[in-house]
């Protein structure tokens, strides 16, 4: 019951928030005034990239389970990788997510627990790299002040060593984060980074948004930071709010956050469902048919 109304108030705070959404849009014309000029030509990097995407998913999942002694192969991760992020963008229910919990339970026998320790950890612990490497560019571009990096850095070497602990001592005595793992890890979540944040440049790219590398860079910071907070499916609206509201960080327009927010999700939605069944969905059936 405890799980239905969580559920429900979720679904409730979406509708909501897509009603505030479309409430501002009908209020904005410069919305609209913002799709008149869209380059096709930067899609075809699009979807290459996000095939990258999958591919660094289902390698980093599939190091990321032998932790709790779980081998996923990178073929099965990727497969299980679709499923869920097409099930919980099509759905307001998020069944992806408790198809993936699911799986790995039944098929894998990997407590509900550890997949929550592992998966929170690891995001956790991929923001604090995003943070670090984004700002170190920012000092760079004389954006923003070395002292604030510095002081960024020192706080993320302590999380850092807390969550190194945390996970040796305190989860499970069966989980081993051997320095082979940890090193794949760590270089498959800057690839990420690089491949995230260049998807979101070539979305500003496409709808012909005059904005520099930085902004850029700090706009996907501070929306990867939101998605840590699941208030609703698919954190639709919710991403928006708090990109709106920490404008001044940015320096993007509501209504170019709105634009971008809604071209980036309906392009992945087709981008997705195109993959899942050129590389997943077909050479998987063949497979169980051949069985």
């Amino acid at each position: 019951m405890h799980f239905l109304n969580r559920k429900l108030i979720k679904l409730v705070l979406a509708v909501i928030s897509i009603f505030l959404i479309i409430f501002y849009i009908s209020r904005n014309k410069e919305f609209v005034e913002i799709y008149r000029d869209i380059n096709y030509y930067y899609l075809y990097f699009v979807l290459i990239l996000i095939v990258f995407r999958i591919y660094l998913h289902g390698v980093q999942n599939s190091y990321l389970y032998k932790i709790a002694k779980v081998n996923l192969t990178v073929f099965e991760s990727m497969n299980l990788y679709l499923r869920t992020i097409l099930g919980n963008y099509i759905s307001f229910l998020q069944p992806g997510s408790g198809y993936k919990i699911a799986y790995l339970k039944l098929q894998h026998k990997l407590p509900v627990k550890d997949f929550f320790y592992l998966n929170i950890g690891l995001t956790t612990y991929r923001i604090i790299l995003y943070t670090i490497f984004i700002m170190i560019y920012l000092v760079l571009q004389n954006f923003l002040s070395t002292t604030i990096l510095l002081t960024t850095i020192a706080l993320a070497l302590v999380i850092v060593y807390i969550f190194k602990n945390y996970l040796k001592n305190i989860i499970n005595e069966k989980f081993e984060l051997n320095i082979k793992t940890f090193k794949y890890l760590n270089l498959i979540i800057i690839f990420q980074l690089l491949i995230n944040s260049y998807i979101f440049y070539l979305y500003f790219k496409i709808l012909d948004l005059q904005n520099s590398i930085s902004e850029i860079l700090i706009f996907f910071l501070v929306g990867t930071i939101s998605d840590i907070i699941k208030i609703t499916p698919g954190n639709i609206g919710f991403r928006e709010t708090i990109l709106i509201l920490f404008e001044s960080l940015h320096n993007i327009l509501p209504s170019e956050i709105l634009a971008v927010s809604f071209f980036a999700r309906f392009t992945e939605v087709i981008f997705y469902t195109i993959v899942a069944l050129i590389f997943v969905y077909i050479p998987f059936n063949n497979k169980e048919g051949n069985k």
